[in-house]
């Protein structure tokens, strides 16, 4: 896969504010499985299908080359800084 799917899947994990281990769970993967999406592995489309739905995002948006930085949780997007 792509270094730009990995980087995404490892962004949106973070800013959903879970490990690898709870990502796997809540997608019905192994843990190793989202080690290896993160590490640029070659991933099934039905696993990238339920990775996405377990962050809350679009399988397109983990694909997306130029995905912008996701926002953490309890920041304002609108905020100035």
């Amino acid at each position: 896969m792509t270094t730009e799917l990995a980087d995404n899947v490892r962004k949106y994990r973070r800013r959903a504010g879970l490990s690898q281990e709870e990502l796997a769970h809540a997608a019905g993967v192994s843990p190793g499985t989202v080690r290896k999406v993160e590490q640029g592995g070659t991933v099934r489309m039905e696993t990238l299908h339920a990775l996405a739905r377990a962050l809350g995002v679009t399988t397109a948006t983990l694909l997306a080359p130029d995905a912008p930085e996701p926002v953490g949780r309890g920041e304002d997007p609108t905020a100035s800084t």
